[in-house]
């Protein structure tokens, strides 16, 4: 395990580099294998030329940069699903009503309506394909599907719903990093089953499918059952959004999560069970390949989801430098098992959960120890406990950007949570395993369901406590991708700072800090100067805005508050608006010498060369309008039919007038 040992961060973050650089910029096959190719030739004509020291060879070490960096891109290109000719978008006539063979990967999401699983594209009709989608099947027509599964059916595939307001999460482009561009909607009266696969995938399905209906035979309370599934078997498909937003406001959602938490505490636990084993010759050895095989067993146990897999991936990498007699740098472990994982699945890098899960683990190797050296307990109880919230402070400290650029939320009381929950969370994760493997072997008794109901029930008790404590949640907090590199800067010049002071990394943090206090004035720079005018989307209603400054003025057909409506509160999160005030629908207004006229009925007060919305399907002759007002753009919002819309487009059409009808275009955004 030389590379263990290597300077790996460098040649990490050209491979990162690399990957981010295909995903966006798309070179061609050729240029990349061509280049990849006459990198590694340098590299091996330089390192039989090259000095002694890695840092003394600077041409040896451009090209290892290099390459690292095309590794990236080449890897990126091979698993980008559309750079194959067997890719369904490259098949003729895919749009159309066609016979699809897709096979369930994942299940991913449930609600009254839906399941929501991602599915891989295997055949449209006589030709073989490739590719993912997501499929819905109705939730009143699911019968039992597994992982592995192959469904045949008649459909035609929909493209992915594009984001129509600003400010919403951009759900198209989230599973476009995924490598799914389509969707189909159904139920299992139109599909048939044509296999029950017996893949690694389905048969873990199948088990975690087993367990849970054994769990849910024990009795256990809706809310702890749900609880009790996503903490031992990964499965948060039951977990109600409320109960959610309760673990996300009290700063634990990690939780209903198995995750690197879970992953760490197993393998502390294994690693204490095993440790006899080092006394033997080569012990060190089998203890390790012991604990990564139960690790991997503890995966297959709960479905081998990416996530689980993911983590179980990482510390399998921990088990195995831990029990090794030489010691290992566990920072380049961590790298190592990052580099593995992407070069199996590029795509990782986009992963909201790879990136916290990392970043957690990081922020607890790098900045743990010298938060725990600030304070030194004489007792042993409290020395236990500062060292858990030494551990939750560094994972925190390391994620807040993270957190605030991705969730606008700063729970104030994780450390509570934290210090509360996290030392017995080896307690419940142990004894529920336990469980586990009893009922498997029908072996329960009543009391420990009992039991363990009980401590799941005051677990829930007290996170529903800590999440009703308002006053300590900070929410919609305005955190773009400039402020999240910048404070990551910050973040890391400090600790190497602290960790090791010198008049240099003074300087380096003192302008890191000023950069990013650079960074959050030309911010309130560019909202003071924001004025902007949208129509925005909303079904069977007309809502309107302007934004001017850090100030929202909604025009709003019905009389809820603008807060309560899911588009303006969003919107109010991506940008940084200090008040919220609504106003009537006004018959015309003017924008920067700009006429939007709001057309509900015919009246005289059209001013030519002007904007015009029609709202609630007008009685008009809209041919006749066009002829005498010429407007610059007619917008039709969603409080119109669907078949007026439909007839007005036509007319625009053959009038060459733009026509712009929000639910297709998405908002109508004035900018002048």
């Amino acid at each position: 395990m030389k590379l263990l040992n290597y300077k790996f961060l460098p040649l990490h973050l050209l491979f990162i580099t690399g990957i981010l650089a295909e995903y966006y910029l798309r070179v061609p096959y050729y240029i990349l294998t061509g280049s990849f190719l006459v990198s590694v030739t340098a590299l091996y004509f330089f390192k039989n030329r090259a000095a002694t020291q890695f840092i003394q060879k600077p041409f040896f070490t451009i090209a290892a940069l290099v390459l690292f960096f095309l590794l990236g891109s080449l890897v990126m290109k091979l698993h980008s699903g559309k750079a194959y000719k067997t890719h369904y978008t490259h098949l003729k006539n895919y749009q159309e009503n066609q016979l699809w063979y897709f096979k369930i990967v994942n299940p991913e999401k449930k609600t009254a309506r839906y399941h929501r699983f991602t599915a891989e594209v295997i055949q449209m009709d006589s030709l073989k394909a490739s590719g993912k989608i997501m499929l819905y099947i109705k939730a009143d027509s699911l019968k039992s599907v597994y992982s592995g599964d192959v469904l045949a059916l008649q459909t035609k595939l929909q493209p992915i719903k594009k984001m129509l307001n600003p400010g919403l999460f951009n759900y198209e482009n989230y599973l476009a990093k995924k490598q799914i561009y389509h969707q189909v909607y159904t139920n299992f009266r139109e599909a048939t089953i044509l296999t029950k696969e017996t893949s690694l995938h389905s048969l873990a399905a199948r088990l975690q499918t087993n367990i849970r209906l054994k769990l849910k035979k024990q009795g256990f309370a809706n809310n702890e059952l749900a609880i009790i599934n996503a903490l031992l078997l990964g499965y948060r498909l039951d977990v109600s959004k409320e109960m959610y937003a309760d673990f996300a406001s009290a700063g634990v959602i990690h939780i209903l999560a198995i995750s690197g938490l879970h992953i760490g505490i197993l393998l502390f636990f294994l690693s204490f069970i095993f440790k006899p084993f080092e006394q033997l010759k080569n012990g060190s050895l089998y203890k390790s390949l012991l604990i990564i095989l139960l690790l991997w067993c503890f995966a297959f146990f709960t479905g081998l989801s990416p996530s689980v897999v993911r983590a179980v991936a990482m510390f399998s990498f921990f088990a195995y430098a831990l029990n090794r007699k030489k010691q290992t740098n566990t920072t380049h472990v961590l790298i190592v098992s990052m580099f593995f994982i992407l070069l199996f699945n590029p795509l990782f890098v986009f992963d909201v959960g790879f990136q916290l899960s990392y970043t957690a683990v990081f922020a607890i190797i790098w900045i743990q120890p010298l938060i725990f050296k600030q304070f030194r307990p004489k007792f042993i109880l409290t020395k236990y406990l500062w060292s858990i919230l030494s551990v939750t402070l560094a994972a925190q400290l390391g994620l807040l950007p993270l957190s605030l650029f991705y969730f606008h939320q700063f729970p104030g009381l994780f450390f509570v949570s934290n210090l509360v929950i996290l030392p017995f969370l080896g307690f419940m994760l142990g004894f529920g395993l336990l469980i586990v493997v009893l009922l498997a072997f029908d072996w329960l008794p009543g009391v420990f369901v009992e039991v363990y109901s009980f401590i799941i029930k005051i677990l829930h008790e007290f996170v529903s406590w800590v999440a009703q404590q308002e006053a300590f949640i900070f929410r919609d907090i305005y955190f773009d991708g400039y402020m999240l590199l910048v404070s990551y800067l910050v973040l890391i010049s400090f600790i190497v700072l602290i960790k090791n002071f010198s008049r240099q990394k003074l300087v380096a943090f003192s302008f890191v800090s000023l950069l990013f206090l650079g960074v959050f004035f030309l911010n309130h720079l560019a909202a003071e100067k924001k004025d902007t005018f949208i129509i925005f989307h909303e079904n069977q209603q007309t809502l309107l805005g302007h934004h001017k400054a850090k100030k929202l003025v909604v025009y709003s057909s019905t009389n809820k508050k603008p807060e309560a409506n899911y588009t303006i509160k969003n919107y109010g999160i991506q940008y940084p608006i200090n008040s919220i005030t609504k106003s009537k629908i006004p018959s015309m207004l003017t924008f920067k010498k700009v006429h939007l006229v709001v057309l509900d009925t015919l009246h005289n007060s059209i001013p030519k060369n002007g904007y015009i919305l029609l709202r609630n399907s007008p009685k008009i002759n809209l041919e006749r309008l066009i002829e005498q007002y010429h407007p610059k753009v007619i917008i039709a919002d969603g409080s119109n039919y669907k078949s007026v819309k439909i007839r007005w487009e036509k007319t625009c059409v053959q009038k060459k007038t733009p026509f712009h009808d929000t639910s297709k275009k998405g908002a109508f955004i004035i900018n002048r």
